[in-house]
């Protein structure tokens, strides 16, 4: 998770992940999601925790979210 708009690590370290990954064959690891506000971790608790539920639910379903 990202915030859009943050401004100790901005956005595109998202791109520059995403690129890396896909140069090591590993994108089936990864899923990424952008948070549409500003501020370093400004992310609301509900959005942390369908993420947590999310991933708890590709490690027992294999269904990537």
């Amino acid at each position: 998770m990202h915030n859009a708009w943050d401004p100790a690590v901005p956005a595109f370290h998202e791109t520059a992940l995403l690129q890396a990954v896909q140069a090591a064959g590993a994108t089936a690891f990864l899923s990424q999601r952008i948070v549409y506000s500003y501020g370093h971790c400004n992310i609301s608790p509900a959005l942390v925790l369908q993420a947590f539920a999310d991933l708890t639910s590709w490690t027992t379903t294999g269904n990537k979210p």
